[in-house]
């Protein structure tokens, strides 16, 4: 399913374009395109646990805020102060705190459950 978006750019990639091109050089180029496929679906694996930190993040605020607190319901944080931050190794780092956190959890739940 991660790869699922990669998928069409590949695949249109597999018939050449032009009747002129050597197939060692489309070869090439197919292969390259399925090592850049494969980096886009790393990535989005590795960036995962954040997403799914940001997205439960969110869904306690909101549930929060709706049935307890009923303050702050329209609350959000501009693009102007998301900006803000500082965007450094070491800000990047602490923002995702939490992912590194639930990483070492399902590592560690993984190396249990073998």
């Amino acid at each position: 399913m991660l790869a699922i978006p990669t998928l069409p750019a590949l695949l249109a990639g597999l018939l050449p374009r032009h009747s002129g091109i050597v197939l060692r050089s489309h070869v090439r180029a197919v292969a390259a395109d399925a090592q850049l496929a494969a980096a886009r679906t790393a990535l989005t694996l590795a960036l995962l646990a954040h997403q799914s930190w940001l997205m439960g993040d969110a869904i306690a605020r909101t549930l929060y805020r709706l049935f307890v607190s009923r303050r702050k319901l329209l609350e959000w944080v501009t693009a102007q102060e998301q900006n803000s931050k500082r965007l450094d190794v070491a800000g990047h780092y602490r923002l995702m705190t939490a992912a590194v956190v639930i990483s070492l959890v399902v590592l560690g739940l993984v190396a249990l459950g073998r």
